[in-house]
């Protein structure tokens, strides 16, 4: 009997291992060559322009400060709530237009061949593993959404009292 058990125990554990999303494997940082940067430009002042897309990223969380090392200093968590305050001060005090990415444009940097974070890390270095804020569009465009950086989950139900850190776009 405890055979049949132990056989039962690690059959439902391969089957519960293999249904998680570490499916992919490959950590960003060991999959992507050093020097690739993908469709990425990047300038001296920490932004990554993507010509995919034609979007301005700055490299780094809003309230961090990007280096020739990557990104540094605390990531500014807010509550949704808090979210579009934070970006017409910051606005106003920068004098660069600053706006959270939508949801489809967060999920254009994501990557689906690696994790941990999914997302070039020669571009996007050293950022938070975490959800990330974004604007909902169509039937979610009133929602408050987010993308998980580790592995690209996306989802708009959540708790929009919980403080997350947000990516920013330089608008035109």
């Amino acid at each position: 009997m405890k055979k049949v058990s132990r056989a039962i125990f690690l059959l439902l554990l391969v089957n519960i291992a293999g249904c998680d999303f570490d499916r992919v494997g490959a950590m960003c940082a060991d999959h992507i060559a050093p020097t690739d940067l993908g469709s990425f430009e990047l300038d001296q002042n920490g932004l990554a322009y993507d010509a995919a897309t034609g979007l301005s990223w700055f490299r780094c969380a809003a309230g961090q400060r990007h280096t020739a090392n990557g990104c540094v200093g605390e990531p500014t968590l807010l509550r949704w709530s808090e979210v579009d305050g934070y970006l017409a001060e910051l606005r106003e005090v920068s004098g660069i237009n600053w706006r959270l990415p939508k949801y489809s444009e967060l999920e254009s940097i994501m990557r689906d061949d690696c994790v941990w974070p999914a997302m070039n890390v020669n571009v996007f270095r050293n950022l938070m593993i975490e959800n990330y804020w974004a604007k909902g569009e169509g039937i979610n465009a009133r929602k408050a959404c987010m993308v998980y950086n580790m592995n690209g989950a996306r989802s708009c139900r959540l708790i929009q009292d919980n403080p997350l850190p947000l990516l920013m776009i330089k608008a035109p």
